[in-house]
């Protein structure tokens, strides 16, 4: 059953201001993936071999605990605004925050930005306006649209996506409903971007937990090479995904069961392709390679680490079988397997409790709300109908909006949360986390963060009116 997660509910992990703590042989490499013979049965071995200790499968067992000694830790940055995450609800997070002044760092636990389009190898932005008509629209502009022509410039974008659009010039920063990149320029504009806005990186770091003064985020503990450091902020933005920093700050929020939620995919890269044969065929086309939809997996709990082991090593384990299916088809006759995702691709987990919860029927009635921050436009791909099939939900309108309020968490101060993590349920989240609109909800809270650190206000005080024109400013889409 879905999950309301109360603060007083669980053991707070976060970190006080006063330092207490409370806390294969034989073959080529492409003669395997290839062949695809030893994948067959492996997922099954895979299942079986995590479960032959069942207190290690369950993942939660209280039989045992350690306490961790208290410890100093020194503080590495003092920033205005701290963005943790990298992926598209974080560099707009941070772009938006030092061009409006402040004093920004962003942590991010890979050694590359991207996030999604990258480490998941989503290789495509998906909602910069419906996919159907109506759609003149673009609902998303501003800073995501100026990462996507700065990709485009450098020849890294493709129309050569699986989903029916209208089509629009890119040359002239006209963007598609979808628009296909390649990761590897990804990686490197938004770099660029980011280095050239004066943002302070700090890559190969993991956002650990919250540092607070009672109910206010002061910054965050990372974990990283040099051990156990803190970065105090006046105005922190959880641009994780999943809500990490805001859920250890020991915010509400909501969580869907995961036998309800959609299943989860690993992505897979293949080269040599023959895109006159593939042209119009699921997946994304970039030169002559394909990025496609491998295997899946449902029923995951994307914040139990047990249970995204699970996920990782059942789909791993199948991706020859996979290839060798693969490699059968027409257009795959030269083709090979040269990338896999650093990671699967996680749709949902937590939904951080704001001020406003936007559902389902807020996103399918095209709501407005005089404190819109960001246009969504994406289907819901996976609807329910009352009989439960599902289907792909286009939207009768061209976009609903969110609220400013769905980034403000409920009885936490001095934290943004941004990406998939705000305040919405499972249906709406189907719409909203596609990444043009986590780049457009990144961009408001990066823009409020600067706002809020320069005036000296919490996030929820920041004023409405304020922001929008900041946001204006800065080329957002925001139909006032």
């Amino acid at each position: 059953m879905s999950q309301l997660h109360d603060a007083a509910e669980r053991r707070q992990s976060g970190y006080e201001e006063s330092g207490s703590q409370q806390s294969g042989a034989g073959g080529s490499r492409r003669d395997f993936l290839r062949r695809g013979a030893l994948g067959i049965s492996v997922a099954a071995v895979g299942a079986a071999h995590l479960a032959d200790n069942p207190a290690r499968a369950a993942g939660d067992s209280a039989a045992a605990s350690v306490t961790e000694p208290a410890r100093k830790i020194p503080v590495v940055a003092e920033v205005d605004v701290v963005v943790v995450g990298g992926g598209p609800g974080g560099v707009p997070a941070a772009l938006a925050a030092a061009r409006a002044g402040a004093k920004v760092m962003l942590v991010e636990r890979y050694a590359f930005l991207g996030g999604h389009a990258t480490a998941d190898l989503m290789n495509c932005y998906n909602g910069f306006r419906n996919q159907r008509p109506p759609n003149e629209t673009q609902t998303v502009k501003g800073i995501p649209a100026e990462i996507i022509a700065e990709i485009h410039k450098l020849g890294g974008t493709s129309l050569d996506v699986s989903y029916a659009q209208a089509k629009k010039n890119l040359d002239q920063g006209e963007l598609t409903y979808c628009v296909g990149v390649d990761p590897e320029v990804v990686k490197y504009v938004q770099l660029k971007m980011l280095v050239d806005a004066g943002v302070e990186l700090l890559l190969h770091s993991w956002g650990a937990a919250a540092l607070r003064e009672g109910n206010r985020v002061t910054g965050v503990i990372v974990q990283n090479k040099s051990g156990r450091q803190a970065i105090r902020a006046k105005v922190t933005v959880d641009a994780t995904g999943d809500g990490d920093i805001a859920a250890d700050a020991g915010a509400d929020f909501f969580q869907a069961d995961k036998a309800k939620l959609l299943s989860w995919s690993l992505m897979l890269r293949f080269a040599n392709v023959d895109k006159e044969k593939l042209r119009g065929m699921p997946g994304i086309l970039i030169n002559d390679s394909l990025v496609v939809w491998g295997p899946g997996i449902g029923g995951v709990d994307g914040t139990d680490v047990r249970d995204l082991t699970r996920a990782e090593v059942q789909t791993r384990l199948q991706i020859p079988a996979h290839v060798a299916g693969r490699l059968k088809q027409p257009g795959f006759e030269n083709a090979f397997l040269v990338e896999s995702a650093t990671n699967i691709g996680v749709r949902e987990t937590r939904h951080i409790l704001g001020e406003y919860f936007l559902t389902g029927k807020d996103i399918i009635a095209g709501k407005h709300f005089e404190d819109v921050v960001a246009i969504g436009s994406n289907p819901i791909p996976g609807y329910r109908e009352p009989d439960g099939r599902r289907r792909r939900f286009f939207l009768e309108h061209e976009g609903y909006d969110v609220p400013y309020r769905c980034l403000v968490p409920k009885k936490i101060d001095g934290l943004l949360v941004s990406g998939r993590c705000i305040s919405h349920d499972s249906v709406a989240a189907q719409s909203a986390r596609a990444m043009a609109c986590c780049m457009a909800i990144g961009h408001a809270a990066g823009a409020a963060a600067a706002l809020a650190a320069g005036d000296d206000l919490v996030p929820r005080k920041v004023p409405v009116k304020e922001l929008q024109q900041l946001l204006l400013k800065q080329k957002a889409e925001l139909r006032l």
